[in-house]
């Protein structure tokens, strides 16, 4: 797919800031998977972990689309609740989302997200395992007409390791001119 990685972006740490915050509770076998300046939850080869979203637009990735749908504050509190709650977690291999003792990337936005406000975001068949793919959820967000496409990041042919980034209309246009279908 265009699109391999699914990630979700927390916001600034410091709960006096970001009230969002207010009902995380980590486990103190979660804690060693938080970095202290970390502003993103994603699930890769190391399992769930925290990281910052630098890392990405310096690099990492060669391309990132963020969107913010559309949820009330309590929502948006138990999401962030969820993402934290698989802090830990093996990573899932076989993109398989009937079972949850391991996650992929796609299988936490899934498990955090769908069911909230108006989110309802269907699983598809690969290969015989039930998935989601970040494409498919590039799709969901694109025509929910719920969702607010906030950038699309780059890599930037001209500067390596610096994202060229696209906001709202500008990304909806590059969009529909490089990603497939």
């Amino acid at each position: 797919g265009y699109f391999k990685h699914a990630l979700a972006f927390t916001g600034s740490q410091d709960k006096k800031k970001n009230k969002y915050l207010t009902k995380i509770q980590l486990k103190d076998s979660q804690k060693q998977y938080v970095k202290s300046d970390h502003n993103i939850i994603e699930a890769n080869s190391d399992g769930v972990r925290t990281s910052n979203i630098d890392s990405y637009l310096n690099g990492y990735a060669n391309r990132i689309i963020a969107f913010r749908p559309k949820l009330e504050e309590n929502e948006i509190k138990i999401i962030l609740k969820n993402l934290y709650s698989f802090l830990g977690f093996d990573y899932d291999f076989d993109f398989d989302l009937t079972s949850g003792e391991k996650q992929a990337c796609s299988e936490i936005i899934y498990r955090s997200y769908n069911g909230m406000g108006n989110i309802d975001i269907d699983l598809e068949q690969v290969l015989g395992a039930t998935t989601l793919s970040g494409d498919k959820l590039l799709d969901y967000f694109i025509n929910d007409g719920n969702s607010k496409l906030l950038f699309l990041a780059v890599e930037n042919d001209k500067k390596p390791y610096k994202a060229k980034i696209y906001e709202e209309s500008d990304a909806l246009n590059y969009i529909k001119l490089n990603v497939p279908n």
